[in-house]
């Protein structure tokens, strides 16, 4: 167990104490399960994306300035991450998809949005998905 939580200390970096003592007690709980399919660096991966993304929301909710919604550091470590949180940024589109397009331009560097679905929030939610399915997302 020692060996299982330094390798996976890098994950929670940025984690206040009792979301580390959280993150530990779910690991314990998964290894306990055993035979499951989720990885337990997918499961720090997605835990770690879920607080952060929440924190983010949770703290700029009435931000009107978009400097500040996207310089804010629970959005910088999102970023900071990179193609490690695609995935989880693709699963959770839907949810915030003004927030995940803008990130996932600055993460990816591509804008997989076709002209014609500019004004078509859900058309480029889909662009974005398709996008994630072209490259094995």
């Amino acid at each position: 167990m020692v060996k299982i939580m330094e390798t996976i200390g890098e994950e929670l970096i940025g984690l206040d104490v009792h979301s580390r003592l959280i993150s530990f007690e779910r690991l314990r709980i998964l290894r306990s399960a055993g035979g499951t399919s989720v990885t337990q660096k997918d499961y720090f991966q997605r835990n770690l994306f879920y607080y952060l993304k929440d924190r983010w929301i949770r703290d700029t909710i009435n931000y009107s300035s978009t400097e500040d919604i996207f310089n804010h550091p629970a959005c910088q470590m999102i970023t900071e991450r990179g193609e490690v949180l695609v995935p989880y940024i693709l699963e959770d589109i839907e949810n915030s998809p003004y927030r995940w397009i803008a990130v996932l331009r600055i993460i990816t560097n591509e804008n997989p949005i076709l002209e014609e679905h500019v004004d078509d929030i859900q058309a480029m939610v889909n662009d974005w998905k398709e996008w994630g399915k072209r490259n094995g997302i």
